[in-house]
Formats: structure tokens, C-alpha cells, sequence
């Protein structure tokens, strides 16, 4: 059996933010009633993820808005055991809020793994720079992406659009294989020299979200709006009854199979996908 290397891959901690953004691709806003998982959990999900998982370039904790946890330094010290594992470890906030002192320590204690991704949009990040100069002088790598009006990154976001069907299983499939979510590896996992062509199979980009490893937030979104259990489309990570190798095997079938149930629903992520404004608030 192959091991599995993965070049990215996100993990929400929330689904909570105090953005309610119109165009979300979690669909954090249409979400009835924010899960906010416990920590217990989050944890459980971690460590048994690691086991299956050999390498993964970019593990990146995400939401929701993460830093609305008072209790995400527990979680960050229980990813930075695996540290091993992983290349980059990173936080996606929306510059809006002060991270706890405890937040803050625990981000530090591996500078060298940890990155903080401030995404500014405009007036409502009102917090990015505050933040920006406490990472820094915390010897925390940060970073923060524009999404102003007319300097947005990538032009601004997709409009995936509402969760309605769009496509016959033909048009979906063809989507998939264009869709830059699943598809577009950002770096070559390979050159770090943890991906062996031969015995490994690398996944270009996956989404834990409540114990399920998904394709992306999109799809996860997807079957949570339309209130749809499609197995098919997910891997229970959590599932203490399926052995580690099991579970490998469910994600390399998942992801040599079909088409995911959620491609119908969705817009998708393309080369020429129109672009719309970042975080327009909804009322």
C-alpha cells in the first residue's frame, strides 16, 4: 500500500467568524448554526490524521475565523508534535482580531514551522498591521494578502455560487478536472525529497472538517447545506473501527474514483473563473 503525501492541506477549527461574507467558499454564513468543535475532538482528528498521513508540504488551520478559539494554543501544540510532517504550518485570519497571549506563545515555539497569513480586507481587517507588527516582534513569519477593492489578490475571489445544481455528471466531471482547488499543486512536493514517485501517492490539496477528510471546503459546505450524507465524497478519519490502512485505502479510492457529488453544485475555481469583491458583507 502507498503512502499518502499531500502538498496542501486545510483544517477548520470553526466555523464561527465575525465576518459574514456573501461570497464565502465555506459557506460560513448559510451554515445553520456555526459548529464550533470541541477541542477534544479537533485534537483526536489531528493525531489520527498524522498517522495516515506521511508528509504534507502546507498544513494550514483555517475556519471560521480560527482565533475566535481562546483554546487554539492547545491545538497548535498538538500539531507542532507532528512538526516532523509537515513543512509549513499555517494560520489564515482575517486581521480582525488580537490572538491571546496563549495563542501567541504557542505559535512561537516553532518559528521556524509556523506562518500566520493575515488576509486584509480593507477597513473591516482592522486589526492586520496591530497584528502584523506583534508576529514580528514574536519572530513569527506573517505575511498580509490585499483584498482591497482594486488591489485584490488573484484579482478577488470566485462566486462559487448558491448551492443549487448546475451541472449534469459529464459537465461535473470536466469541471473537476479543470477546478485549481483540487488540481493546481502551488510547489513541487517532490524537490523536499519526502515524495517517492514509486511508493507514495500525493493528493494536491484536501480539507479535514469534523473528523472527514473532503476534496475541499466547497464540498464539505456542499453536503452540509443540502443536508446530504454522501460517503462517497469523504473519508470518516475519526473512525476508530477502520485501521490505519483501511483508512489509506478509502482516501487513494476516493480520490481515483468519481467525480465528487458537490462538482454539480459549484462554479468552480477555473483559470478565467470571473471575479467578484472579497468580503462583501451580507445584512
Amino acid at each position: 500500500m502507498k503512502n499518502i503525501v499531500i502538498d496542501t492541506s486545510s483544517f477548520f477549527v470553526t466555523l464561527k467568524c465575525n465576518l459574514r461574507c456573501k461570497h464565502c467558499c465555506t459557506g460560513t454564513p448559510y451554515a445553520k448554526g456555526a459548529a464550533h468543535f470541541p477541542l477534544k475532538h479537533l485534537k483526536d482528528s489531528v493525531s489520527r490524521y498524522f498517522e495516515i498521513i506521511k508528509f504534507i508540504r502546507k498544513f494550514s488551520l483555517t475556519g471560521g475565523e480560527p482565533f475566535l478559539r481562546l483554546d487554539l494554543h492547545e491545538l497548535i501544540e498538538e500539531v507542532l508534535q507532528y512538526s516532523n510532517q509537515f513543512d509549513v504550518f499555517e494560520i489564515v485570519t482575517n486581521g480582525t482580531i488580537m490572538p491571546n497571549d496563549g495563542t501567541i506563545d504557542a505559535i512561537s515555539k516553532k518559528a521556524d514551522k509556523t506562518y500566520v497569513m493575515i488576509d486584509r480586507y480593507g477597513k473591516l481587517s482592522e486589526k492586520a498591521d496591530e497584528l502584523y507588527e506583534l508576529l514580528k516582534s514574536s519572530g513569527v513569519r506573517c505575511h498580509i494578502r490585499e483584498y482591497g477593492d482594486t488591489d485584490a489578490y488573484s484579482g478577488g475571489w470566485v462566486d462559487l455560487g448558491a448551492y443549487s445544481e448546475k451541472h449534469n455528471s459529464k459537465n461535473a466531471e470536466k469541471l473537476f478536472k479543470m477546478c485549481n482547488i483540487v488540481n493546481k499543486k502551488k510547489t513541487n512536493t517532490a524537490t523536499d525529497g519526502t515524495y517517492d514517485y514509486e511508493n507514495d501517492f500525493l493528493i494536491v490539496y484536501c480539507t479535514m472538517y469534523n473528523g472527514q477528510l473532503h476534496y475541499c471546503g466547497r464540498s464539505a459546505a456542499t453536503l452540509r447545506h443540502l443536508n446530504i450524507d454522501k460517503d462517497s465524497d469523504y473519508v470518516e478519519v475519526t473512525n476508530q473501527s477502520i485501521g490505519i490502512e483501511e483508512l489509506r485505502n478509502k482516501i487513494i479510492k476516493m480520490y481515483t474514483s468519481q467525480t465528487p457529488f458537490a462538482c454539480a453544485y459549484c462554479n468552480g475555481e477555473l483559470d478565467d473563473s470571473p471575479r467578484v469583491v472579497p468580503a462583501q458583507q451580507m445584512p
